[in-house]
């Protein structure tokens, strides 16, 4: 049990057409500023109870339970802000959305314990839900220290629970940009290929009936005959599950180094090609990847929600080398 709490509600059950509903379930259409997701968390720590007795999620409430509901104080955050620039593409008084740079960490963690995408955040305001936790302040979801683009971020713990709510029941739409090097047979497809960690390596995850389920969608935008850029929507939101789904199609991201080898891909091309895949090799310093649009619907506003983010630097440098100088 949670020693210091923040606020402590109580409910006793007196209708008969709520006996045998599962109580988190019950619980979440009571209370408005929880999910559904807070609330299992919270039963699992033992902050709700039943008549003063711990009970599981799955349990079936019964006439006349009394219902204690306990939430703790927000754990405080003793991070540094930090004056790094964010390109912030939209807000409102409960969200803000974040163009992600590279080479930008999102939360502290071994090796990264300042400069990270949260450090900034606290520089750039004071409101940032405390639901994610003591090194994740205001993050919903997070992207890869090298992939671009959107990351929506949580002002309070309430919007930070529903918009949780929604990634978590996968109906938060994500699109993505990718180059990848050669051009896929079929100009659309679908990677519906559980993945999971590593036994070889722990840093890296594989395609693995073992793993968890994941799922992407992908169309082909534009052929360069050596590489293309592809268009990607996620089902699901595995770790680096975009660049394990191209490597597995055959397909790797460019620039990828735990899921692809440039170098020796570029060897094996013509010498046209050749000079192609060496000219890219040398402006480009991580995985073309970028989470190019969302789409969420806002709980508090009741309207969806559309952010775009333009294409970064790289993606449009590597367009102009394989245009017309080598495709006409």
């Amino acid at each position: 049990m949670c020693k210091s709490i923040a606020e402590q509600k109580e409910f006793v059950v007196g209708s008969q057409s709520d006996v045998d509903t599962r109580i988190d379930k019950w619980l979440a259409d009571k209370i408005d500023s929880l999910s559904r997701t807070k609330i299992k968390k919270l039963i699992k720590a033992g902050n709700i109870t039943v008549d003063e007795q711990e009970v599981k999620p799955a349990y079936d409430i019964k006439m006349s339970d009394t219902i204690t509901v306990r939430i703790p104080e927000p754990e405080t955050v003793s991070l540094e802000p930090e004056n790094i620039p964010l390109d912030i593409i939209w807000e409102d008084e409960n969200y803000l959305a974040v163009n992600k740079q590279s080479n930008l960490v999102v939360h502290p963690g071994a090796g990264h314990k300042s400069g990270t995408l949260v450090n900034g955040l606290l520089n750039y305001t004071h409101e940032l839900s405390s639901a994610g936790g003591e090194k994740r302040p205001g993050l919903v979801h997070r992207l890869d220290k090298d992939t671009t683009g959107i990351i929506m971020v949580a002002k309070n713990d309430e919007a930070h629970w529903k918009l949780s709510e929604q990634f978590a029941q996968r109906k938060v739409y994500k699109e993505y940009r990718t180059f990848v090097w050669r051009v896929p047979k079929e100009k659309s497809g679908h990677i519906e290929k559980s993945i999971g960690r590593s036994r070889s390596n722990r840093t890296k995850f594989v395609v693995t009936p073992r793993g968890k389920y994941a799922d992407t969608y992908y169309w082909l935008q534009k052929d360069y005959n050596v590489l293309s850029l592809l268009k990607l929507k996620l089902g699901t939101g595995r770790t680096h599950q975009v660049r394990v789904h191209m490597k597995y199609l055959g397909h790797p991201v460019i620039g990828d180094d735990k899921y692809g080898n440039d170098t020796r891909f570029i060897r094996s091309l013509n010498s046209h090609n050749n000079k192609v895949g060496r000219d890219i090799q040398k402006i480009i310093t991580r995985q073309l990847l970028h989470a190019y649009k969302i789409k969420f619907y806002h709980p508090f506003k009741n309207k969806v929600i559309k952010i775009t983010a333009p294409l970064p630097d790289d993606f449009r440098m590597v367009e102009q080398i394989v245009g017309e100088r080598y495709y006409t």
